[in-house]
């Protein structure tokens, strides 16, 4: 009302933010004539002093193990793009979304997570799009814990408004491919004394942590049972010799008698995993046996068992 035809018009911008935002301008003369017009193009309105843009300034492009959280947060800080006159302080409240953008897919990776971070001062949101408000300096973070497949995940970091190259807001990790064997017992002792009992077997414990889709443990003997006067218990053949179950473990013939290794020396597969339940940590026993009879000569017998993974994908 009565304002001056001089081509200016303070005006106070309502509290919103948005990407396409136009103004309409009417006129309406004292004879109540009306004449409007709207904006050539759309433009942006911030409610946050004019912060627009994300710069990823640590936690990038790091390498981790099955399942591990990654040691240095993700860490975003927001400015107003002003190049070298940019500014940070008192960016404070601005809501930065980081989303879980891409993970192994085959087979899926599962676990992996972002949690709440050391710079920020709200956080919300879930485990694949962590919400955390910017602290007074600017600055926001997350921690990501990666899944259990090994391969390339991919955090992206934005807020409303953003126009920040996708490129400069997107974190990379990496999770290292793993296959960790442990044995419980790196020695078995049999006791055998064929005057009272026939068979002796040993249990052994066997831990797999991996995120492969697949692999085989074997079991590979280095010779028949022997003692220094090169006496041999062989491999094992109605119900005396020296042989292997598996309890029942795996896809492997579910074995739960004393078992034959196969002909010669060649490795026995006591145990396959293939597919998602690979992945984290997989454990069985296994039992070595030995039976005798009084042809046997008396004293201690001994042998090298390999065991290992074979046919290990990833």
């Amino acid at each position: 009302t009565e304002e001056a035809n001089d081509g200016i018009y303070s005006w106070t911008t309502p509290d919103l933010s948005d990407l396409e935002v136009r103004i309409r301008v009417t006129a309406t003369d004292l004879a109540s004539n009306t004449s409007s017009d709207i904006s050539d193009a759309d433009f942006r309105l911030s409610a946050h002093d004019n912060w627009i843009v994300l710069h990823l300034i640590g936690g990038n492009n790091q390498v981790g193990g099955i399942e591990g959280t990654l040691p240095v947060d993700l860490k975003m800080i927001v400015g107003n793009g002003a190049g070298s006159q940019e500014t940070f302080a008192g960016a404070d409240d601005v809501t930065v979304t980081f989303t879980l953008s891409t993970t192994p897919t085959i087979p899926t990776a599962t676990g992996q997570a972002l949690t709440n971070g050391t710079f920020g001062t709200t956080f919300g949101g879930t485990s694949t799009a962590k919400t955390v408000s910017t602290d007074a300096n600017g600055y926001v973070s997350a921690v990501f814990t990666l899944g259990d497949r090994a391969g390339d995940y991919t955090v992206i970091a934005d807020f409303t408004l953003c126009e920040t190259l996708e490129a400069d807001r997107t974190f990379a990790a990496t999770e290292r491919e793993i296959f960790n064997l442990s044995v419980s017992d790196l020695t078995s002792n049999l006791n055998i004394d064929p005057a009272v009992d026939v068979l002796d077997s040993t249990e052994t414990t066997l831990s797999v942590i991996t995120n492969a889709a697949s692999f085989q443990i074997t079991l590979d003997p280095d010779m028949w049972l022997t003692n220094p006067s090169i006496e041999t218990i062989s491999n094992w053949i109605d119900g005396l010799g020296f042989g292997w179950d598996n309890n029942g473990a795996g896809t492997s013939g579910s074995v739960t008698v004393p078992t034959a290794f196969p002909g010669g020396l060649d490795a026995s597969n006591i145990y396959t995993c293939l597919g998602d339940t690979c992945q984290g940590t997989s454990e069985f026993t296994f039992d070595l046996h030995a039976a005798i009879d009084y042809l046997c000569e008396g004293g201690t017998y001994e042998d090298k068992i390999d065991i290992k993974g074979v046919n290990i994908s990833f």
